[in-house]
């Protein structure tokens, strides 16, 4: 993400803001509280099958650390 918009401007130019997205690129808006970042699909769905893996994962190590412990009683 190269730039920040408020939230002004995220209004005024948001179809534009939507087509850089749809492009691709990670649009970041600012936000009184909390801000927001526009993604394309495809980007959204490579984060989540990264979430998942690395739960997965997380998982498995826990099993194996159980498992371990388990063994040692």
């Amino acid at each position: 993400m190269k730039t920040t918009y408020s939230l002004t401007d995220a209004e005024q130019n948001f179809l534009a803001l939507m087509q850089a997205a749809n492009a691709g690129e990670p649009v970041k808006i600012e936000g009184h509280h909390q801000g927001a970042i526009l993604l394309s699909e495809d980007r959204w769905a490579a984060i989540q099958k990264q979430l998942v893996a690395a739960k997965e994962n997380t998982e498995q190590h826990h099993r194996a650390y159980l498992y371990r412990a388990w063994g040692h009683l």
